[in-house]
């Protein structure tokens, strides 16, 4: 093993680690693994100046770091087995924490065990507090740094059970949507004061279901109950909804969000989900009909960092394959190819200093195919209200090659199936 060295990547930050090779392990092409893969990624820069103010810009990092709880020994065969479990899989993780050293910290699928033995006293020898959601076996988990913010209040919201309400007792029994709604969907909102500017940030982290293809309306609803905390708690102030919402930016909860509403063609996507007929067997219901007005929102100019800055949503934020079909998505599956700006704070020696233009694909699953081919989509998302806050930079997705030479994720290299997600903000004031 090599003695510790500094990584340095495009992104302008140093870690330090022990080794950035693996030669005991390898990829599929039996080369020598480097660890550092995770890190290469890019640094995309708003086209607008900031208001030159560091003490109103922040950090936040989105992350679903895969939970042993929804994982069977079963999933993701090509995963060495060494690599497997959550605190295997966790020095990768803590590697990629530390070398993008947000300011804010939003996690997703945390065992427990992993948050108490682990991440929580780590992260608090870096300077961080957090808390995790107690009422799910699976939970989510904040941090923050101590020297920017500090904790107002936080509460956690179960979005199944406010859901049930918002939709009203005699709904849910006559439809069966307590079955649907049987699971606990946790959310976590904290409410942060900012030590430099003074500025109250309302931040929601949420994990929501994986109903997407079977349940588009249930999600979509999940999606706006969501928001529409987010908002309140903040009292229209700067707020943050990020995480893991399980809908790609063609469905309709995504459309829900971007636009406030739903439009006419997302309301008959969703007819397609039944309740059953009514009590005299002679209509079926939908709820996008009997409760119209709970799937909208009224956080004015909410915005994705990512489509904001990059033009639209990454290429993908999930990359797995639970079953090992070893079967890649066809072209049809792929919707476009398009010219994506890229600008880096800290180029490589080898690169010009200037925009450059990459060909990436941007996937839409198929959901037919779900388990039978490699899952490869865009879930995760920073959602912001752009009346107080700004986007000044997110961080590029990994190309899909780096990670396809390991099949796809997890594995020795990416800790999740999911990949990291990070923005800068910058508050549209001081307090």
């Amino acid at each position: 093993m090599q003695g510790p060295i500094q990584n340095r990547t495009t992104e302008g930050h140093t870690c330090t680690c022990t080794s950035s090779t693996m030669p005991e392990d390898a990829t599929r092409n039996n080369a020598p693994v480097d660890v550092t893969l995770l890190l290469q990624r890019q640094w995309l820069q708003s086209g607008n100046p900031s208001n030159g103010a560091k003490t109103c810009q922040f950090s936040v990092v989105s992350y679903n770091i895969l939970a042993d709880g929804f994982t069977p020994d079963t999933h993701f065969p090509y995963c060495p087995r060494q690599y497997f479990k959550a605190v295997q899989r966790l020095p990768q993780l803590l590697r990629e924490l530390d070398h993008h050293g947000a300011d804010v910290v939003c996690l997703q699928e945390v065992d427990p065990h992993i948050y108490h033995d682990h991440l929580e006293p780590y992260l608090r020898n870096k300077g961080y507090s957090g808390s995790l959601s107690e009422k799910q076996l699976v939970g989510i988990a904040t941090f923050y740094k101590k020297n920017r913010f500090e904790l107002i209040d936080e509460q956690e919201v179960d979005l199944s059970e406010s859901l049930k309400k918002e939709v009203g007792k005699q709904i849910v029994t006559e439809h069966g949507l307590d079955t649907l709604l049987k699971d606990s969907m946790p959310m976590m909102l904290s409410r942060l004061r900012c030590l430099k500017s003074g500025n109250t940030l309302c931040l929601g982290n949420v994990h929501l279901s994986f109903l997407t293809y079977k349940r588009l309306d249930v999600t979509a609803l999940e999606a706006a109950l969501a928001i529409r905390h987010v908002s309140k708690q903040s009292e229209d102030g700067p707020h943050l909804l990020c995480g893991d919402f399980n809908q790609e930016p063609f469905m309709p909860g995504y459309q829900m969000l971007h636009n406030g509403h739903l439009a006419d063609t997302d309301k008959e996507l969703l007819r397609q989900f039944p309740l059953g007929p009514d009590q005299d067997g002679l209509k079926e219901n939908y709820l996008v009909d009997l409760i119209p007005e709970l799937f909208s929102h009224k956080s004015e100019h909410l915005k994705s960092a990512y489509k904001t800055i990059a033009g639209h949503e990454v290429p993908f934020s999930n990359h797995e394959d639970v079953n090992g079909t070893m079967k890649f998505p066809s072209m049809d599956d792929i919707r476009q190819q398009q010219e994506l700006p890229s600008v880096s704070r800290d180029t490589p020696e080898d690169e010009p200093c200037h925009k450059k233009k990459k060909l990436r694909r941007l996937y839409q699953t198929k959901p037919e195919n779900y388990g039978k081919e490699v899952f490869i989509a865009a879930l995760d998302y920073l959602w912001y209200g752009a009346d107080e806050l700004s986007c000044t930079g997110v961080l590029e997705m990994i190309d899909e090659s780096k990670i396809e030479q390991f099949h796809s994720a997890p594995n020795i290299v990416f800790p999740s199936d999911h990949l990291l997600m990070k923005a800068e903000f910058e508050f549209a004031s001081s307090s």
